[in-house]
């Protein structure tokens, strides 16, 4: 009996072992099954497309910020063009109003050193004519008469003074 009592004893030990083994399979294989299942069940797909569609959203909502954002640059670009450019037209005509205004300097200053030299030639005119003048109002003055004036008293002097010394002589 003893051999008998060994042979159950296995007997037992490997059907639990089996019954082990095909309860193990049996629940894996299930489990395995029904996490197959969920993800091809219509929720999981719903899911599966909503979280796509919520990614293609994200994807379309950042594209969107970067082209905002290269948009944004550009026109910053743009406006810092158009301050260049209206900078450089208001430097040109600064330097244009310059060239004019230093322009009529040039002039006003030709204009007056010809006026100083019609000044001086005058001037020097004035004094040249101013010792003739001179000259002339010296004689004048010391004569007091004309030229013909003084021959004809010298010639009336003349006379009377004829008559007179003979008269006393």
């Amino acid at each position: 009996m003893k051999a008998k009592c060994w042979q159950k004893g296995m007997a037992g030990l490997l059907a639990g072992v089996m019954s082990f083994g095909i309860v193990s399979t049996t629940v894996t294989a299930t489990a395995y099954a029904s996490s197959l299942d969920a993800t091809s069940s219509w929720s999981a797909r719903e899911n599966r497309d909503s979280s796509i569609e919520a990614e293609n959203r994200r994807h379309e909502r950042r594209q969107r910020e970067i082209q905002e954002r290269y948009e944004r640059e550009r026109q910053t670009e743009r406006d810092i063009k158009k301050q260049r450019e209206r900078q450089a037209k208001i430097d040109q005509e600064r330097r244009e109003e310059e060239a004019r205004h230093n322009q009529r300097m040039e002039e006003i200053r030709r204009q007056q050193q010809r006026e100083d030299q019609i000044r001086r030639e005058h001037d020097r005119y004035e004094r040249e004519n101013a010792h003739r003048r001179h000259d002339r109002d010296d004689s004048e003055v010391d004569k007091g008469h004309s030229q013909g004036e003084v021959n004809t008293a010298a010639i009336v002097g003349a006379v009377i003074g004829a008559i007179i010394g003979r008269a006393t002589a």
